[in-house]
């Protein structure tokens, strides 16, 4: 009995000393409460519950939040590179349309089809998508750009009538139709089909960056914009066993009932219509007849019968760029990110004086941080040789602690923001720099670490993680690099007072790198930051998203304007204080070549002089 007493005995104290070295929990809280999840839902009450009233035509809001009014359009130039022919015309594509007299003109939509990588179709969303959004200017804005070149193009034929221009498309090609049927008058009907919901909806639920208006639930919803199109003749088609969320007829309903009323008032209540279906997310025959007729009936068509013949086509006879001269004229996500960013750096470089306070005044114009402050602080019980703190915040947010003490009087102390969470930091480190006589803190950033949201990693799945949260905040006004930002800030303040006369440094790695030269640069205090590998740019470093590894950055780091703005060059340039790069990365993840560190190097050093900023910066 003895030797079972002290057998359990020795197994406790081993298990103790075996769980000294990992790095304890702090919250505790189950899994499938999900504070984070609930913060973005509590948030989007807020929003919706004191919705911007300015009296702003939405076209003009819109148009701002979309950089429509930044980007440059080209020419408008025609070439014919292939016809084939059906007999009774000559295609695109859209037969049934074709077939019953109508002139269509169908195209891969930006970063789609044959205007991939390597002009092959991939996924235009996700990180690829949204480099486009930190260039300045959504997906959905270039989308929207290009539809409105499209409907020039048509009114350049003579034998279109200019004046009955319609739009149809399904799930992303209706989320086009819907976008530039109320943001373009000269659409004159519109069939938008599976993707008429609220766009409260698509916070947390699966949905694309291809359908994001950044900041735009803070001004509108779904009927608000219908509504503002009245009377215009819109039928909205929608799958009863659509399996999207965010497409649901429920939400649908909401959004046409909303709308009804501005029709009624304007005495055409039947130009708003919508049909139900059987179907799950799709464009059916029986959908498209639906449309169809739509059509026929808003431009006063009359027909006996209807043609339905279709005639299969190949992808290979559908390809339009087979030759390699006309590849290289249709840009790629990737190529066309890289080739502005190139002109953009090229000018601020070109620039013989930067003023630090107007260069600050604009990423802070672009973060839209909403600061946060300490309500409370609470100190659990030490687990082994780690103290555990939780910061309960104004805004409803608790930030966990794990702090380590050097044995000797601490002079130094790290405050280590880890891109992976406290538990992903290598206790060995820790141990290193806490025999150094250094005192450790480490943080769990919001969505990081004990702060993860089930929800949203389960909606991500194989997309790069943060894309529902990034996506779901951009909609609400915030981005988590502003939130990070906020939290940064609390942290950074309540370690000052609790360790007085104590030299801070800041660690960070990968995309909370990015986030602590942001801080170094808003942060009137010059402090150390050590920060590992940092991603030396915005601009994808890959050709194709599926060139992308499993150590690509993730979708944290997404802001809109960043490139535009100066990129992370103009960050490191920006800081106050000391500086400690060890590594370089790109967006996919691999270590940056020594050309590429040169040059960033002399682009940040460039920076640093015209900015008449003295920080020190190491590369390692």
């Amino acid at each position: 009995m003895r030797f079972y007493i002290y057998f359990l005995f020795m197994m406790a104290s081993n298990s103790i000393a075996m769980g000294q070295d990992v790095v304890p929990e702090v919250l505790g809280i189950p899994k499938h409460l999900d504070r984070t999840a609930s913060y973005v839902q509590h948030r989007l009450k807020e929003v919706c519950m004191h919705r911007n009233d300015s009296k702003e035509p939405i076209s003009g809001y819109v148009t701002s939040h979309l950089g429509l009014d930044k980007a440059e359009m080209g020419s408008l130039e025609i070439q014919v590179v292939k016809e084939v022919d059906l007999g009774d015309f000559i295609l695109r594509t859209a037969q049934l349309l074709a077939r019953n007299g109508y002139v269509c003109l169908t195209m891969d939509a930006w970063g789609s089809g044959e205007r991939g990588a390597n002009h092959v179709h991939e996924y235009h969303g996700a990180s690829l998508g949204s480099s486009l959004l930190d260039l300045g200017v959504p997906l959905m804005g270039m989308q929207v750009l290009e539809n409105k070149r499209a409907i020039d193009l048509l009114q350049s034929l003579a034998y279109v009538d200019s004046e009955r221009i319609a739009a149809t498309g399904a799930s992303g090609g209706g989320n086009q139709t819907f976008w530039i049927s109320t943001l373009d008058e000269r659409i004159k009907a519109a069939v938008p089909v599976v993707s008429i919901g609220t766009f409260e909806s698509y916070i947390l639920n699966s949905n694309c960056v291809c359908e994001l208006l950044p900041h735009g639930l803070m001004h509108l919803e779904t009927s608000d914009m219908l509504a503002a199109v009245a009377p215009k003749p819109i039928k909205i088609l929608s799958a009863l066993r659509d399996g999207n969320a965010a497409f649901n007829v429920g939400e649908m309903l909401r959004t046409f009932n909303k709308a009804q009323p501005f029709y009624t008032d304007m005495h055409a209540g039947e130009n708003l219509s919508y049909e139900l279906f059987d179907e799950k997310h799709d464009y059916t025959l029986p959908m498209r007849l639906s449309m169809l007729e739509w059509f026929d009936s808003c431009f006063d068509v009359k027909r006996n019968k209807v043609d339905t013949l279709f005639h299969q086509i190949s992808d290979a006879e559908l390809r339009v760029l087979d030759d390699a001269t006309l590849k290289s004229k249709v840009p790629t996500t990737s190529s066309y990110v890289k080739k502005r960013a190139g002109h953009l750096s090229k000018e601020l470089l070109s620039n013989n004086h930067l003023a630090i306070k107007e260069k600050v005044g604009e990423l802070e114009k672009m973060l839209q941080v909403q600061w946060d402050s300490v309500q409370h602080v609470e100190s659990l019980s030490d687990q082994g040789k780690y103290q555990r703190v939780v910061i309960s915040t104004g805004q409803g947010k608790l930030i966990p602690l794990v702090i380590e003490r050097s044995v000797e009087v601490p002079n130094k102390l790290k405050i280590v923001f880890g891109s992976k969470g406290n538990m992903a930091v290598a206790p060995e480190k820790i141990s290193s720099w806490v025999k150094a006589g250094e005192t450790v803190v480490l943080v769990d950033l919001f969505g990081l670490g004990e702060r993860s949201s089930t929800t949203a990693d389960q909606i991500d799945g194989q997309l790069p993680r943060f894309h529902t949260l990034s996506r779901s905040l951009l909609w609400l006004g915030e981005s988590m690099m502003s939130i990070w930002l906020s939290e940064m800030n609390v942290v950074i303040g309540y370690i000052k007072k609790e360790f007085p006369d104590t030299e801070i440094e800041v660690v960070g790695d990968r995309e909370t790198s990015i986030c602590a030269l942001m801080y170094g640069a808003m942060s009137p205090a010059a402090m150390q930051y050590l920060l590992s590998d940092l991603p030396y740019s915005y601009v994808p470093d890959y050709v194709a998203a599926a060139d992308r590894t499993k150590e690509g950055t993730n979708m944290a780091m997404h802001l809109p304007g960043i490139i535009s703005w100066g990129d992370v060059q103009l960050l490191l340039a920006l800081g106050k204080g000391a500086f400690y790069v060890d590594g370089l990365i790109g967006t996919s993840g691999r270590k940056v070549l020594k050309s590429e560190q040169l040059d960033f190097e002399y682009k940040v050093k460039r920076l640093k002089e015209l900015l008449n900023n003295e920080s020190v910066i190491h590369f390692n």
